[in-house]
């Protein structure tokens, strides 16, 4: 059985899902930011009906 068939340590996978949860949140966060600053410079509203603060 090759490393990529073998079972993770107890708990990993959890983690990577925690990590990739935050990474999200934090993607969400910067698009928000950047789109707040580009509709205030330009007026122009969100493509996707997002709410811009």
């Amino acid at each position: 059985m090759g490393p990529a068939r073998r079972a993770a340590r107890p708990g990993v996978h959890a983690r990577v899902r925690q990590l990739l949860d935050e990474q999200v949140r934090c993607a969400e966060e910067w698009r928000d930011q950047v789109n707040a600053y580009f509709f205030r410079k330009s007026g122009v509203p969100d493509g996707h009906g997002r709410r811009i603060p």
